[in-house]
């Protein structure tokens, strides 16, 4: 089994067996600066082992798979689907031909899956694309709208 483990402003991280929910805090500050994914394996005091990958992004992100627009700043829109969300950015699928370059700013503007279908509309500007991968930066990240309560 596979957990991911945030790390915390102190440059610690908290591995929680999966199998007993032992918890345990390690200073992980010598994985700070590594470009590549982090994987350790990890074994419990119950016995149990497992594989921890350490995730070093600021904020939670939480996978989704919600349909959404986007529309350019110079003109154009596309079908999009947000494939995650955080307080800072997205990331998302362009549909069919679509492209759009790095640094280019776009309006978002998609439904949360919660009750009541919260629209949710947002300027971003484009930080990674990979094939039909996308990933954006919102330029505030004042959320006054249902979305920071969506991701707690």
């Amino acid at each position: 089994m596979t957990v991911k483990v945030y790390i915390n402003i102190n440059n610690q991280a908290t591995f929680v067996c999966p199998e007993c929910q032992h918890a345990k805090t390690t200073d992980v500050s010598m994985y700070k600066k590594t470009d590549k994914a982090v994987i350790v394996k990890c074994k419990c005091k119950c016995g149990n082992t497992y594989t921890a990958i350490l995730e070093r992004r600021k904020h939670y992100r939480k996978e989704t798979r919600l349909p959404g627009a986007f529309s350019r700043e110079k003109g154009g829109r596309g079908l999009i689907t947000i494939t995650d969300v955080s307080v800072s950015g997205l990331g998302f699928e362009l549909s069919l031909d679509q492209k759009l370059e790095v640094g280019e700013k776009i309006l978002v503007e998609f439904n949360l899956d919660d009750q009541p279908r919260s629209p949710i509309k947002r300027e971003a500007v484009v930080r990674s694309v990979r094939g039909n991968q996308v990933g954006a930066e919102f330029c505030s990240m004042d959320h006054y709208d249902r979305l920071g309560g969506y991701l707690l």
